[in-house]
């Protein structure tokens, strides 16, 4: 089975979008402590400013505190000391006054001016002091920052809670962010597969150009020049000696199947010999047909075939050859149906051999009291056909291959063993025939377990 590209960048570009999300959470999550630690003091430095543009006169110490303790959540007993330089404190008070001193702290300015903060130890715990200069005294508050720690932690709360109400959209938005993301890159991808497609083999001179697409293809498409003017290369030799052979074969032959006929002529009628030549001239037969077939595919690639177009009745045409089918395989069950009467500008002898080609596959891989059934029909400027016959092969390896040159069904490979067999043009011949004439061919099984060809071609080729 194969993996899907774009399936592989979805999943790419998803885990690395939930990866940023995660890591994000967990960054902030463990480096947001001290901004907000700041923020906390930056509030209580306000809430001090009020207090202090409240009482000008002497601070009530234990009063400024009581006040100052309301405005800080999960405080209590003892989380909050203030005191003032030069004013002798309680017992508790002076060791962490004397603890501060003692401890080489740095000051940090708030925005909150002129208030300054900073983190100490004491008594096993985190403290964060505030001070400002009133009256020329220092003002100090010291906080336990465990309030300030489970402040924080109510407010991530908070935000997870939000996250959670808000995955959904999340997931939408990283689902669309990666449809986008996938669009924007395989849009120049799909823009080069379409540049590959427009590629014609025919033209010795056309490449892709690199400033039409992103530098980064640069390299790919250079490769890909030089692949193709290699396959060019080849594929005008194939054809040269394919068509060169085909010409160096036919005049020797032909006088080989001159000579042939000369001897089975002058041989005693009935003898072993004159039936050993009549077997030879038979495949000599065979070899300038497939000799006259190379010459016309090569021809065909060469875009040189030569169309000396008139009039054809495609009903008179198909009609003659049911007729002659009758005469001696009386045992199939013939159909036609053509949609009034159908004229075609085309090369007669060509189509002669493309419906006798077609016509002879049906009769000869068909069973006993087989059926073959044609139709044709005209739509604008084209003509639609389909020869539908039942089969004695088997469904497997029929396909689209079949018009492929020396493509041969396996069990008809193995049966002909012994017997003279066909060359394996015969279809391809009939698909440039249809090209010729502006159409195509393919081939389908039906679900009744025929074989279906169709093709269409210009009614004024």
């Amino acid at each position: 089975m194969r993996r899907s590209f774009k399936l592989h960048v979805f999943l790419s570009v998803t885990l690395c979008v939930v990866s940023v999300v995660v890591a994000s959470r967990v960054v902030v999550r463990w480096t947001s402590g001290e901004p907000f630690r700041m923020y906390f003091s930056d509030v209580l430095a306000q809430h001090v400013q009020k207090e202090l543009d409240a009482n000008t006169g002497q601070l009530d110490l234990n009063v400024f505190q009581a006040n100052l303790e309301k405005t800080v959540l999960h405080l209590h007993s003892k989380d909050m000391l203030v005191f003032v330089d030069n004013v002798k404190p309680s017992t508790e008070v002076a060791e962490f006054a004397r603890s501060l001193a003692s401890q080489q702290v740095e000051w940090e300015p708030l925005h909150t001016k002129p208030f300054e903060t900073t983190s100490m130890e004491w008594d096993q715990k985190n403290w964060r002091v505030v001070r400002v200069l009133r009256n020329s005294q220092q003002l100090y508050i010291g906080v336990n920052a465990a309030a300030f720690q489970k402040s924080l932690s109510e407010i991530l709360e908070v935000r997870n809670q939000i996250a959670i109400k808000m995955l959904p959209i999340l997931i939408a938005f990283v689902v669309l962010t990666t449809v986008f993301i996938i669009y924007v890159v395989l849009k120049p991808i799909k823009n080069l597969q379409s540049a590959f497609g427009h590629i014609k083999f025919s033209s010795p001179h056309e490449h892709l150009e690199t400033k039409d697409n992103f530098k980064e293809f640069g390299v790919f498409i250079q490769y890909f020049n030089e692949l193709t003017d290699r396959l060019r290369a080849n594929y005008t030799q194939a054809a040269r000696f394919s068509s060169d052979a085909a010409h160096e074969l036919r005049t020797p032959l032909t006088i080989i199947r001159g000579h042939l006929h000369r001897l089975i002529n002058h041989a005693p009628d009935g003898s072993t010999t004159q039936m050993e030549l009549s077997l030879e001239s038979e495949e000599v037969e065979r070899l300038i047909s497939i000799t006259n077939k190379l010459l016309f595919l090569s021809q065909a690639d060469a875009g040189q075939i030569g169309l000396e177009k008139e009039e054809v009745n495609l009903n008179d045409l198909v009609g003659q050859m049911m007729d002659d089918i009758k005469s001696y395989r009386p045992d199939l069950i013939l159909k036609k149906e053509i949609e009034g009467t159908i004229l075609i500008n085309a090369d007669r002898d060509f189509i002669f051999q493309l419906m006798n080609n077609l016509f002879g596959n049906a009769i000869k891989y068909n069973y006993k009291n087989g059926s073959i059934d044609f139709q044709a029909r005209v739509m604008g400027q084209q003509v639609y056909f389909s020869i539908c016959n039942t089969t004695n092969l088997t469904l497997d390896g029929l396909d689209d291959r079949v018009f492929e040159r020396f493509y041969r069904h396996l069990q008809v490979q193995r049966e002909d063993r012994g017997v003279i067999a066909g060359s394996g043009l015969g279809l391809s011949l009939c698909k440039e025939i249809v090209r010729a004439h502006g159409g195509d061919l393919h081939l389908q099984v039906t679900p009744d377990k025929k074989v279906r060809i169709e093709g269409k071609i210009s009614v004024s080729s």
